[in-house]
Formats: C-alpha cells, structure tokens, sequence
C-alpha cells in the first residue's frame, strides 16, 4: 500500500498510485526492443507498440510516455487516427526530454511517421522526429472529416531534421495552438523544400521561439504571430485575410528563395492585410534573391527597429496589381540596413521611413511617404488605343496630409489611337482622386509632341486632359514625349 507523505492523504494500493502515471511506451515493448531503444541503437522496429500504446490511450484518456532512447518507427496513429474503438482523447504524447527521446524514421519510409489528426486538449513535448533518408512527413496534424479540427492543444520542445518531403510539419486548423520552441531542421539549409506549414488557423496562432526551413502560413481570416523565432523562406498563401505579427525574429531568404517573406498568389483580401515587425532581422544570401518582400498585402507593412543584412538592394520586390485596392503603406520607424539596401519606389506601395541608419555611411534617412506609379497615355474613353512604352516614362509622388505632389514623364510611339479624332488623356495617377479637392498641373516639356502649339494641362475626372490655348481639345499624337507636374488632392 502507498500513502503520501502529507496531512490528510489517504492510503491506496501501488498499482492505483501508478495509475496517476502516463502509460509508457515500454509497457508495450519486448525486452529486445527496450534493449535496443536505451542503447540509442535504433534497429528494431517499435511500430506496433507505441500504436498499442496510441490505442490504449484513446480507450483510456491518458497521456503516453515515452523515455529516452532510439526508437526505429514507421507510421504512428495518434488519436483521432488510432485503430481504438475508444471515444476518449488521449492527453497527451511525452518525450522525456527534446534531444534524448528520438523517433527515427525507418530507411524509405514513406507518408507519415505521426499521424495526430483533430485532437484537442493534447499536450506534444520534448522528442524529436527524425526522417533523414526518407521522404516521409514527419507531422500530420490536420482536420479530420467529421471529427472537427484541432483545438488549444499545446506542442513545445520539438526538433524534426532530415527528410526530402515537400512539407516536414503539417499544422491544420490548429485553433488557439502555440508552437513553442519548435525546430525543424532540413539537412540541406538551401533545399527549398517547407519545414512549417501552418493552414487556415482559428483563434490566434501563435508560433514562439521556433527554428525552421521553410514556413508556409495560412491563417484563414484569423490573427497570427510569430515570436522570437529564426527560419528562412516565409510564404503567406491565399486565405491570409488579417493581421501577422512578428517580434524579435531572424529570416532569411537562401538562393532557393526569391525573396524572404512573399505571397503565394494575389485575388481581392487573399493576402495578408497587415504585416508588423518589430526587432527583428532580414538577411539574405545572395544578390539573385530579386527583394526582401515580395508580399501583395492589403493595408500596410510595418518595421519597428529591424535589420535588413545582406546583398540584395530592393526592399519590396513588384506588386501584380490588377484591381483597384488601396494602396500599401510601408512604415519604416528607426532599424538598420548595411547600405546595399535602397528604397526604389513601386507602384501599389507608399514607402516613409524616419530615422533609418544606413550603416555603410553612418547616416540617418529619413523619406517622406510617397511611391511611384505608372502613367499611361490614352485616346479617349472609346478609343484608348495602343502603343510602345519609352523607356524614360516614370511616374513619382510623395503626399502630405491628403495632398499628393506629382512629378511624371510618358515617352510612346506608334499609338494605335491617333489619327481617329481622339483626344490625348494622361492616366495612372496614384490614389483615388478627390473631384472637390484642389488640383494643378504644369507642362514642363513636349518635345515635338505638340510641333510648337500652345498647348496647357488640366485636371479631367482624375486624368490629366490637354487643351489649345482657346480651350479646344488636342488631339492625340502618334508619337510623344512629355514631362509634366503638380498636385492634387486625395480622398484618403
């Protein structure tokens, strides 16, 4: 019999004391098998007992154990996935300790090695998978049909190494679920394969003190964060509807990458809306990674004193801009960059920063918001024609307040439109134009666009019209090539 030593505690047999106790995988294990596991040998295959410990567990609400040691496995079914007619969830799967208690895939193993499919209220700890050799998963935790998905459980001290499969650790519709100090690790740091893939989350999802290679995030129309983690190669996929934040972090974009953090595709809110960062680092490897960010984000993108290191210069890579969203704003508030870095504008983005070291010269850069855009040349609305782009058109503001300061050239030849009683409109001007606002407009250069007339610019319905001296229409040249400024004001 066993009594605590403790006033009040009552007297009960050793076997119910051991009850208390997680089921450990042992319990199910040969002689053999536990011989080989604690002398970290990991030759004989321990499949079937940790999937009878799994089955026991299920019938049992009680949490399975697994001590240190080698263990050679194959596909492991947890919860949900079990064989066990049981309607409890097990409680949790328990290493005793992250570096000691090791799963090692067996050689050509293919699928899953744990199979953990919607749990809710489980507690993953302190084991590693190991999958090097293999092109197996080494985590699926993903929502079962019919069973719902996985809900505030809690996985923590973790590693994954090795393995060639596209996605190494799965993570459903994980909702209210908080990685913590999670690495997975790939053998080849350049593979380009995913380390994390977190898919349409509930609630907050929350990754902290993680290590990976690869992450893909899909955080549905929920908030996501990541905190104090370090990994290369972030890919916020369709469905990231809301708000991303990331503090004291290290990423890195590998030759593998195009950039460090960018978006899997651009269709209305699919993306994220907002991206803040806050003291963390940028870095990348070489100058063919095209940009740090190549993100079609809604809202904005803000950086709080982070660190851009490594060769590539643009800092925000081309937005494929096909509809009429807002414009991002990207906020830079103090924070560092090694002087390869540079600012170029891009049309769909307002960059501003303020008090932003360049450390190759020691100097602070300060930009006021503002961005670039592409001006285009049309007929009128009937007849908008075609035509060959110059290469010195370029398009530039920067605003204060809801006044938007302009400066554009548009150099065409062989407009499709001229010659059919068109008038010449200039468009693309960035922000929604405010019609009851105040606009100006000069014409600083015409080449021979106009052979010498008299021509002035004005403000037409949010496009830049060109008139005659007594007010008459011009009409739209075949070739051209003009210059001109002003301001106007914006709606927001």
């Amino acid at each position: 019999m066993f009594t605590a030593k403790a006033e009040g505690a009552h007297t009960r047999s050793f076997a119910e004391k051991l009850d208390d106790y997680a089921l450990s995988v042992m319990d199910f294990m040969s002689p053999e098998q536990i011989s080989d596991a604690r002398q970290r040998l990991g030759r004989i295959d321990c499949t079937a007992a940790f999937n009878a410990a799994f089955d026991a567990a299920q019938r049992s609400g009680r949490t399975v154990y697994v001590p240190d040691g080698v263990y050679l496995v194959g596909n492991l079914r947890f919860g949900s996935q079990s064989t066990s007619a049981g309607s409890l969830s097990p409680l949790g799967l328990l290493g005793q300790s992250k570096l000691g208690t090791i799963l090692r895939a067996r050689a050509g193993l293919t699928g899953t090695v744990l199979q953990s499919w919607s749990v809710t209220g489980v507690t993953f700890s302190d084991f590693t998978i190991e999958t090097a050799g293999t092109a197996a998963m080494a985590w699926d935790c993903r929502w079962k049909a019919g069973d719902g998905p996985s809900t505030q459980n809690v996985i923590r001290h973790i590693i994954v190494t090795g393995g060639t499969a596209p996605v190494h650790v799965n993570w459903d519709n994980l909702n209210d679920t908080y990685p913590t100090e999670v690495t997975v690790r790939v053998d080849d740091r350049q593979a380009a394969s995913c380390g994390i893939s977190m898919v349409q989350g509930g609630g907050l999802s929350l990754l902290r003190g993680c290590i990976w290679s690869g992450c893909f995030l899909r955080f549905g129309s929920q908030n996501g964060k990541i905190d104090g983690c370090w990994g290369h190669g972030i890919e916020f996929a369709k469905g990231c509807t809301n708000h991303v934040e990331i503090s004291a972090g290290y990423f890195y974009g590998n030759p593998t990458h195009k950039s460090v953090f960018w978006s899997q595709s651009y269709s209305s809110f699919n993306s994220v809306r907002a991206l803040v960062c806050t003291a963390t680092q940028f870095v990348t490897e070489n100058t063919p990674t095209a940009a740090y960010f190549d993100l079609n984000a809604y809202s904005i993108l803000k950086f709080t004193a982070c660190q851009w290191l490594g060769p590539t210069p643009a800092l925000i890579g081309a937005r494929a801009r096909t509809d009429s969203y807002a414009t991002v704003l990207v906020r830079i508030e103090g924070g560092t960059h090694t002087g390869k870095l540079t600012l170029g504008d891009r049309p769909g983005f307002e960059i501003e920063c303020d008090a932003f070291m360049n450390d190759a010269t020691g100097r602070m850069v300060t930009k006021a918001r503002g961005g670039s855009f592409v001006p285009e040349v049309r007929g009128n609305g009937r007849t908008p024609g075609t035509y060959a782009r110059g290469g010195k058109t370029f398009g530039r503001y920067r605003r204060q307040g809801n006044i938007v300061h302009f400066r554009l050239r548009i150099e065409w030849s062989g407009h499709s439109a001229a010659g059919n009683n068109a008038s010449l409109y200039i468009l693309g001007l960035p922000l929604e134009f405010d019609a009851d606002g105040v606009e100006t407009v000069t014409l600083e250069y015409s080449g021979s666009s106009f052979a010498g007339r008299n021509v002035r610019a004005n403000f037409a319905n949010g496009a830049i019209a060109f008139l005659t001296a007594d007010g008459g229409p011009i009409a739209l040249p075949r070739d051209g090539d003009l210059i001109l400024s002003g301001n106007y004001s914006v709606t927001a």
